[in-house]
């Protein structure tokens, strides 16, 4: 169960919390289901004025990528620190809406910890990817971002050109941890 503490707008969540301590994931850890929250309360430890690394999470629809992500903001909200949930399809809609996507994208960039849910099931206008790149290139080293996604990093030029590919995964790599999620979906009959 999860205790969002504010209001939700759309599907994005605003989280406001106080305080916590600094842990690391293992990179290139694959994660099953039976590990997935032992994983989530290992890595979501955050120190005041610091960030836990970005943690890039792959896999097929129904794994648990998204509930893995909830619950690292969970875990981050109990510590005390300020986190909003989006999926990309909300973010771009937002940003399509948008009088200035200057004011959207410095928000986006200074928010503790950012979670883009779903890359890939949305391609965002040339715009959109390069506002999305401002963000992520805003936060890296300085705050957390967690992205969910079912496309491996090599397909990510299905979603935004190659210049753009490339430069959000170098960002997101830089000190960032990759977690694979595998199995079959939680969505399928047993």
């Amino acid at each position: 169960m999860f205790l969002f503490l504010t209001s939700a707008r759309g599907r994005e969540y605003h989280f406001f919390v106080k305080g916590g301590n600094d842990s690391e994931l293992n990179a290139g850890n694959v994660v099953q289901r039976e590990k997935a929250n032992s994983q989530a309360k290992q890595t979501t430890a955050l120190q005041p004025r610091q960030y836990l690394p970005g943690v890039f999470e792959l896999g097929k629809a129904g794994v648990g990528k998204t509930h893995l992500a909830t619950a690292l903001c969970h875990q981050a909200v109990l510590q005390g620190h300020q986190t909003v949930f989006t999926t990309l399809f909300d973010f771009t809609s937002k940003l399509a809406k948008a009088k200035s996507s200057f004011n959207l994208i410095e928000y986006y960039a200074k928010v503790p910890l950012l979670c883009l849910d779903e890359l890939g099931y949305v391609v965002p206008t040339k715009e959109q990817a390069d506002a999305i790149f401002q963000i992520i290139s805003k936060r890296t080293e300085v705050r957390t971002t967690i992205v969910t996604t079912n496309l491996i990093p090599s397909q990510w030029g299905k979603i935004f050109d190659s210049v753009t590919a490339s430069a959000i995964l170098d960002r997101l790599s830089m000190n960032g941890r990759f977690i694979t999620c595998e199995g079959r979906s939680y969505r399928s009959k047993k």
